[in-house]
């Protein structure tokens, strides 16, 4: 259950400590700690630095990002920056520039 949200015609500024979902559809710049998902519409533009259990991404983000678990750039998806996940799946169609760092590559090469 989504129980925040960052609507299309708003833009935010700021840092935010979130128990729940938060969905970004307008336009976003802060930290973000969030115990559940981040989740960023098609329409969404955030230039973030969040921790988060999953992310998913559907429109244009910049940042550092931590998540616990899954990291997922859908087809209508753009990353720019850093991601450290424990999981990470990047759909046909979408965009991803930076460095990631999983923590079932570290697994492997143990």
């Amino acid at each position: 259950m989504i129980n925040s949200i960052v609507g299309e015609n708003t833009e935010l500024t700021g840092n935010f400590k979130i128990e729940g979902v938060l969905r970004i559809d307008g336009k976003f710049e802060g930290k973000v700690d969030s115990k559940n998902q981040i989740l960023i519409g098609k329409k969404g533009f955030a230039i973030i630095e969040a921790t988060a259990e999953e992310m998913i991404i559907g429109g244009y983000v910049e940042g550092k990002v931590k998540v616990r678990g899954k990291f997922k750039v859908l087809e209508t998806g753009f990353f720019k920056g850093e991601v450290d996940a424990e999981r990470i799946e990047i759909e046909a169609g979408g965009f991803f520039s930076g460095k990631f760092r999983t923590k079932m590559l570290e697994k492997k090469n143990d």
